[in-house]
């Protein structure tokens, strides 16, 4: 990145190459922990989903209920 900078004639020192990248490591990071969250989440949800739906007190076609 400095060789660069330096061919187009800007000087680059530690401090801002630093602060640049540390900006950079947030907006980088966000969407890969979200996608790896929903990877792992979806299919535990899925499960649980399906396991409160064969629960006899939330079918309520079971109880002879209708709702409104």
């Amino acid at each position: 990145m400095r060789q660069v900078a330096s061919w187009i004639g800007i000087k680059i020192s530690k401090e801002s190459l630093a602060k640049g990248i540390g900006k950079a490591v947030p907006l980088i990071g966000a969407p890969i922990n979200a996608g790896m969250t929903y990877y792992t989440f979806k299919p535990m949800a899925n499960r649980l989903k399906k396991h409160l739906r064969s629960q006899a007190l939330t079918n309520i076609g079971q109880l002879g209920l209708k709702l409104c």
